[in-house]
């Protein structure tokens, strides 16, 4: 099974997405803080992600959109989904999501039920593929 890189500088929401992660079945999670953590991890192995969340301000010199970008700009990160999740609500930052290559860019507190959806919707997926 691949796994969910959750990129984001708050512990207590790096755990909230872990335990819905875990309760969906999607166990196989790592968490990093930064972007240039992130990045250490899909450089070492691009193809064992089956997802990047990331919010958008983290610390360090890469911060979620510039981590999208580079991510996009390696051809074995084109394809990974990449789902930003912000309290940033702010048009600049969507726009820059979507033009970086963003999957979705879902605000928080509400996006943390958008994305469980999705996150459904990966595990139904998972399954099936396991199944077949």
């Amino acid at each position: 099974m691949k796994r969910i890189l959750v990129v984001d500088p708050t512990t207590s929401l790096r755990t909230h997405i872990r335990s819905i992660c875990t309760a969906l079945g999607l166990a196989s999670v790592d968490e990093v803080e930064s972007g240039t953590e992130a990045w250490t991890l899909l450089v070492r192995d691009p193809g064992a992600y089956a997802l990047v969340i990331s919010e958008i301000r983290l610390p360090g010199n890469l911060d979620g959109i510039e981590l999208l970008r580079t991510l996009r700009a390696d051809p074995r990160g084109r394809e990974i989904p990449f789902v930003i999740l912000t309290a940033e609500n702010h048009p600049s930052f969507a726009v820059a999501a979507g033009l970086g290559g963003a999957t979705d860019y879902l605000l928080r507190p509400r996006g943390v039920d958008d994305l469980r959806e999705r996150l459904r919707a990966l595990a139904t997926a998972e399954n099936e593929s396991t199944a077949a």
